[in-house]
């Protein structure tokens, strides 16, 4: 009885995990997502403004024959877009380690479970 017990609060931890993950890939692949959409709309955003900025670059570089201002512009501008996307890869990064440990102890239970079923037979 006691094993009996001791399978079932195994194999309800185990539903845990399992639900657990699911609801963490669910999470992952939503963030994923969002960040995709939020990087799209902003290269289409900044696409625009770059078009806008190198025609009037042009312009300013006929006329004044120098565009350091909009160069220094563009460059903090791009390394900003840098920053950002590093941010976000790390954090899908730290989901996919999370994911990856809950795993490995659904794994271990499992293995535990078998044992302590083969302890019954």
């Amino acid at each position: 009885e006691r094993l009996r017990s001791s399978t079932q609060g195994g194999e309800d931890s185990r539903r845990r995990l399992l639900r657990e993950i699911g609801e963490a890939k669910t999470s992952k692949a939503q963030q994923n997502s969002e960040a995709s959409h939020r990087i799209s709309a902003m290269k289409s955003e900044y696409s625009v403004a770059l078009e806008d900025m190198d025609a009037s670059r042009v312009s300013i570089v006929s006329r004044n024959g120098t565009s350091n201002g909009r160069m220094d512009s563009l460059l903090r501008e791009n390394e900003d877009l840098k920053r950002c996307v590093s941010e976000h890869r790390l954090a899908s990064s730290s989901l996919q380690d999370v994911g990856s440990q809950m795993q490995r102890r659904v794994a271990s239970m499992e293995d535990r479970a078998v044992d302590m079923r083969r302890g019954l037979q």
